[in-house]
């Protein structure tokens, strides 16, 4: 019976550890899925910025402008779709993130309220075989 408990517990801190590893992959996956945003939106950002060059007289007379505008125009939404899909990536990721924290911290709680059960059960137990050495050294006495 003690050992069935003692395995049963090591199972459940087996599981916990588990669940942890599991956690810490997804924590790594929902970082990576979050410095993709931020390297789209930098991206992003950064091809903004250069349409500031673009206005010199000697540029817009070339004709390079509008072929510039052109390829920056599909720069960019090719770069909001890439953001679009990361951001979804990242929300997937956030859940899947939430959801592994949810059943590590419950395994934990289930290890804990089990190893508290049995060390209980093992003071209950001891505090029955003093009462009984007592008893009988107050028998033994009279």
């Amino acid at each position: 019976m003690e050992s069935d408990d003692v395995n049963r517990i090591r199972q459940a801190d087996g599981a916990a550890e588990l669940l942890e590893a599991r956690y810490d992959f997804q924590r790594n996956a929902c970082t990576e899925a979050t410095e993709a945003v931020e390297r789209l939106e930098q991206r992003l950002f950064e091809l903004a910025g250069a349409d500031d060059g673009v206005v010199g007289p000697e540029f817009q007379a070339s004709g390079a402008a509008m072929a510039w505008r052109l390829w920056a125009e599909q720069r960019r939404e090719t770069i909001l779709l890439e953001l679009a899909n990361a951001r979804a990536d990242q929300a997937q990721q956030k859940a899947k993130l939430r959801k592994a924290y949810g059943r590590m911290s419950a395994m934990r709680q289930i290890t804990e309220t089990m190893q508290g059960a049995r060390r209980s059960e093992v003071s209950r137990k001891a505090a029955d075989v003093m009462s009984e050495v007592i008893v009988a050294a107050a028998v033994c006495q009279r």
